[in-house]
């Protein structure tokens, strides 16, 4: 387990990697479910995988255009990846989903982190 731990390998690590190739078996049999692609970008974002979950992301909104969540993850991912104007858009698209769905929760964390960004 140290020599795991030394090359940033943890079993927290391994875990997310085993649920990111189930997710990716049940895509194959299901791509059209935008809850499992929800689930598989934000076991990317987990470890770090942001160009992934960006995909993933993508993928769940493109089902499912009011996903909240997934749209404000993907402003995340953005964020991570360091292409800033694509997540303060994304940022401001999930501010606009969660006004269409009523989603209270996302639209208070996306006008924050929009506003940690400078808009």
């Amino acid at each position: 387990d140290i020599l795991l731990d030394t090359m940033g390998v943890t079993p927290n690590h391994m875990k997310h990697q085993e649920n990111i190739r189930q997710l990716s078996a049940m895509l194959r049999d299901d791509p059209e479910d935008p809850l499992t692609w929800y689930l598989l970008g934000m076991e990317n974002m987990h470890v770090g995988g942001y160009s992934e979950a960006i995909i993933a992301f993508k993928n769940c909104i493109h089902r499912h255009p009011d996903h909240t969540a997934a749209i404000r993850m993907l402003a995340d991912a953005w964020r991570m990846t360091g292409d800033l104007e694509k997540a303060r858009g994304a940022y401001e698209d999930a501010i606009h989903a969660a006004d269409r769905t009523g989603d209270l929760q996302v639209k208070k964390e996306a006008e924050a982190l929009l506003k940690k960004l400078g808009r």
